[in-house]
């Protein structure tokens, strides 16, 4: 009789968002799916999303008013997790340098990319000028 061998299974790897809105550059790749990953490419944030976020304890009334302190770790990790597809653990190897990066693509994504009267943006939760580097 003859043994059937099996064949391994394909080895699927990180497979990014479909409608890629943003980006999060990383200054130290991490691994997800098998893969190293040194961009994390970000879809935009759907009601859903926001839903997993405030579980985690985002409060967005008093984000709104430019009160940052519910912006969480966890609540960014699902963030991170669902519009970026990349598993919790990869969301926790992200360099703490680096957390700043997925803050500032969540905050672009929640309030826009508004300019001020000279083209320069301005801060989603303040309003105030930030030169472009």
């Amino acid at each position: 009789m003859k043994r059937r061998s099996r064949r391994p299974e394909p080895h699927r790897g990180y497979r990014p968002p479909s409608n890629v809105d943003s980006e999060v550059r990383l200054s130290r790749p991490i691994r997800a799916y098998g893969d190293e990953l040194d961009v994390i490419p970000l879809r935009r944030a759907t009601l859903k999303d926001l839903k997993r976020m405030e579980a985690a304890g985002l409060n967005l009334a008093a984000l709104a008013t430019g009160d940052l302190s519910s912006l969480t770790t966890d609540a960014l990790t699902e963030f991170v997790v669902h519009c970026g597809n990349i598993p919790r653990g990869s969301a926790e190897q992200i360099d703490l340098a680096d957390w700043s990066e997925v803050v500032d693509a969540w905050l672009d994504m929640f309030a826009g990319d508004e300019e001020d009267e000279d083209g320069d943006p301005t801060s989603p939760t303040t309003g105030e000028s930030s030169p472009r580097t």
